[in-house]
């Protein structure tokens, strides 16, 4: 055991040697990825932190009703994700593949039309936040009963909206270093966005601030903080410097390409993930997604932790394909399993056994605590979300998007649509038992059956006959 830790504890400190050869490259890929793990882990956590200590705060200042108006408009959020076209995503495989292969011709006009695609995006998303979100009849949408929160629904949602758009391109510094296996930056710049936006939600609880602004600071100052980290970047590494002149067709198209599958896969998650909030909201009003969604943050914590801790092998994945190294990612593949069932399990013990009383003394509000089934729906969902993320990483970082984006966009439909056409006697707990069973659950076994033929297919090239070995 201590051999061990000596070994993890080197990964930090020590460059690796020759990264010509296989022994170099791998060592080198977990050099990056324990870097980028351990900061990811530690940016994570401060997120978390904020967002425990956001909840108790924002639930006291805004009253429980524009508290779930909040809760409903940032799921709106990951529904707005897809503005991007899945761009980020594409622009991460790009440069990954052209780290493997040693290109550093191409990575500018990547970059740079990737920039400049976002730009126009968020040109789009102003367009449509100041001429389009006031003719949604936002009354109907989501049911208020009280009148000043209804006045807060529209300015709320254009601010979001601006702010959204605003951190498209701001976002893509975050791929940019992932491409390239430099998270652990990435993870830095996060953490101070975060903490100066807990700042921001601080002043505006203490003085009191309309819904809005405190939006466009949660939102708003993080985007901040990457424009102006995407600077220096931009100074330090000359051959990624974005221009207009640099931009290309074909280079739009490429990550695009790449980009639209993982859009389509992740359109299929996020409907599975924020349905049910959405759906409670429509149905018996934003007051009813307070207890769904506080335990659902609580829940997600440990499965949030080991994504962070699994996502560096995401370009590293990538990387080592190009190189044809499966061995390497069949190893790197096993070990984020073992990582996750050690995580997991005892998660869900200590939710089952202690979570309504965590829920309680964290917002010390009674109301807001969730009857037994939908805590337990709510654990078995974030069970299964840590395989969910795990599987994702691995098929992600192969380009294996399509087949993510079919099956999950059945399951998801079908568990969306029970649960709005029987929640009044599902209920919420009934609602995210829905999901569980027809969304999440055979998602996570599709997933597994392709990542079994999607190993042995990559085995067989690269001529590693022993495959079951492999695997």
């Amino acid at each position: 055991m201590p051999d061990r830790i000596i070994t993890i504890a080197k990964l930090f400190f020590l460059r690796s040697g020759n990264t010509s050869a296989s022994i170099g490259r791998s060592q080198q890929r977990y050099e990056r990825i324990a870097r980028t793990a351990v900061s990811g882990v530690a940016a994570k956590v401060i997120s978390v932190i904020t967002g425990l200590v956001n909840v108790p705060l924002t639930l006291s200042y805004l009253g429980e009703e524009r508290f779930g108006l909040w809760m409903t408009l940032m799921s709106f959020v990951a529904f707005l994700a897809f503005a991007d076209m899945g761009v980020g995503i594409g622009l991460q495989n790009a440069l990954s593949e052209c780290d493997g292969k040693g290109n550093r011709n191409a990575p500018r006009g990547l970059v740079s039309s990737a920039i400049f695609a976002m730009f126009m995006v968020f040109t789009v998303l102003c367009i449509v936040a100041l001429v389009g979100l006031p003719f949604i009849p936002w009354s109907k949408v989501l049911k208020t009963y009280d009148p000043a929160t209804g006045k807060d629904l529209l300015p709320t949602a254009q601010v979001l909206v601006v702010a959204f758009g605003f951190g498209l391109p701001c976002c893509l510094i975050r791929r940019i270093l992932a491409g390239y296996q430099k998270g652990y930056w990435a993870n830095i710049i996060l953490s101070i966005g975060n903490i100066l936006a807990l700042v921001g939600v601080i002043i505006c609880a203490w003085k009191k601030l309309p819904l809005p602004i405190l939006v466009a600071a949660v939102m708003g100052i993080p985007s901040l903080v990457l424009a102006f980290a995407s600077c220096l970047l931009f100074i330090r590494v000359p051959w990624l410097r974005p221009s207009v002149g640099a931009v290309n067709f074909r280079d739009t198209v490429r990550v695009t390409r790449i980009g639209l599958t993982a859009l389509m896969a992740n359109i299929a998650y996020t409907m599975m993930l924020s349905g049910p909030s959405l759906i409670m909201a429509n149905c018996f009003g934003t007051a009813s997604v307070g207890p769904f969604s506080v335990t659902q943050r609580l829940l997600g914590v440990v499965s949030i932790i080991v994504t962070m801790a699994i996502s560096p092998l995401w370009p590293a994945y990538r990387e080592a394909a190009a190189r044809g190294d499966v061995a390497w990612v069949t190893r790197a593949f096993r070990r984020s399993i073992f990582l996750g069932v050690a995580t997991a399990l005892p998660n869900f013990v200590i939710a089952a056994v202690a979570g309504q009383y965590v829920i309680l003394i964290w917002t010390r509000q009674p109301d807001i605590v969730p009857g037994w089934s939908l805590l337990m729906a709510c654990n078995v969902w974030a069970l299964f979300n840590v395989w969910n993320a795990i599987a994702s990483v691995l098929l992600n970082g192969l380009n294996r998007f399509i087949g993510q984006a079919a099956y999950g966009f059945v399951f998801a439909a079908i568990s969306l649509f029970l649960s709005f056409r029987y929640a009044d006697q599902l209920g919420t707990a009934g609602i995210v038992w829905v999901g569980v069973f027809a969304a999440m659950i055979p998602r996570c076994l599709f997933q597994a059956g392709e990542i079994v033929l999607v190993l042995r297919k990559l085995c067989r090239l690269s001529g590693h006959l022993d495959v079951n070995r492999q695997l």
